[in-house]
């Protein structure tokens, strides 16, 4: 019983750390705006474009909005 405990404990902990790290290291967001046929897609960074020069793999927060409201 004190396995399952110990387990659950570690999984609410390590994803909690996870969700943390990937916050943490995002370099900005990538926002789809829906409000046309075709979706557009915008990508907004918190530092310049160095930042990206200097990684392999990257994390971007999704935002699906509409900017212009449908008629």
């Amino acid at each position: 019983m004190s396995f399952i405990i110990a387990f659950c404990v570690g999984l609410l902990v390590g994803g909690a750390f996870v969700k943390y790290w990937s916050y943490a290291h995002s370099v900005g967001s990538l926002r789809v705006d829906e409000s046309d046929e075709e979706p557009y897609i915008f990508l907004e960074l918190l530092k310049g474009t160095s930042t990206l020069y200097k990684k392999k793999y990257i994390t971007l927060k999704v935002n699906i909005k509409s900017f212009i409201p449908r008629k």
